[in-house]
């Protein structure tokens, strides 16, 4: 029951709860089911079907630094190589692997990273034929990607080096494209602001990381399906002025449907004994 406390824990700390889509924020307070019960939003659009105790207040059996690439993310990700197209299909299949820090506070004491400063470090996996993540690491600051490597890697796939396959101009291609993950980096903390914490352990803190990933991956799909681009800042804004104005078309439709209902009306003064 220690990683089910821990969950649980994290999760009721947490003052807010930002939507993906920066539509704003669901305030939690204290009791976190409950708003996700209650709130018609919260509701439809972030709790997962079956209500939260049942999905995040679980036991967690993850230990420090393991893979977050769950059996949801692994068959997220294969649909996504179903949809998006190869990008450089010339270089066969090919992973980029790369860390990037992530400020920490004081009291996350597994954030070690030098005196006076404490920063965690997620260890990804990117795709570069798909330009989307596939795997993530989570560890101390200090800790380096080559451990991670092989864990990153598919069974019998090779790593860079070892592709005798591939001509020195595709190498040096390659090796031009690894900017890619660095894109992605960069893009995921300025426009998803995934590395705001809510979570201070390296359960929640491994959470929201997935969340984040997993976010980014359907936003790559949905961008192919909806017009045949790449994610971009233009996209996701074209998507939360939809998904604002669905609301309040439905908002609007059940305000009507309210008015019009006879048994919402007051009783005439004359019905009253």
């Amino acid at each position: 029951m220690h990683g089910e406390q821990k969950i649980e824990n994290d999760i009721r700390r947490s003052a807010q709860w930002p939507h993906p889509l920066s539509l704003g924020r669901i305030r939690l307070g204290s009791s976190p089911p409950q708003v996700l019960k209650e709130d018609r939003f919260a509701r439809q659009h972030i709790a997962p079907k079956g209500g939260i105790e049942k999905k995040l207040l679980l036991r967690s059996h993850e230990q420090p630094g393991t893979s977050t690439s769950t059996a949801p993310g692994r068959v997220l990700c294969k649909q996504a190589q179903n949809v998006l197209p190869k990008e450089h299909v010339e270089l066969g299949d090919l992973k980029l692997i790369d860390g990037s820090l992530i400020d920490a506070t004081l009291s996350m004491h597994w954030t070690d990273y030098r005196k006076g400063s404490k920063k965690a470090k997620a260890h990804l996996g990117f795709d570069l034929n798909y330009s989307i993540p596939t795997k993530l690491f989570l560890t101390d600051g200090k800790a380096d990607e080559r451990p991670f490597v092989n864990q990153i890697l598919s069974p019998g796939q090779p790593g860079i080096m070892d592709r005798y396959d591939l001509s020195a101009e595709q190498i040096a291609m390659a090796y031009k494209l690894r900017w890619n993950i660095e894109i992605f980096f960069g893009w995921w903390k300025r426009y998803l602001h995934f590395y705001h914490l809510i979570a201070k352990t390296r359960y929640g803190l491994m959470v929201q990381m997935l969340a984040g990933l997993i976010t980014y991956v359907l936003l790559a799909i949905y961008c192919h399906n909806q017009f045949d681009k790449k994610v971009s800042v233009r996209r996701i804004r074209q998507l939360r002025i939809q998904i604002k104005n669905e609301l309040r078309q439905i908002d609007l439709k059940s305000s009507k449907h309210a008015l019009d209902d006879p048994s919402n009306h007051a009783r005439a003064p004359n019905a009253i004994l």
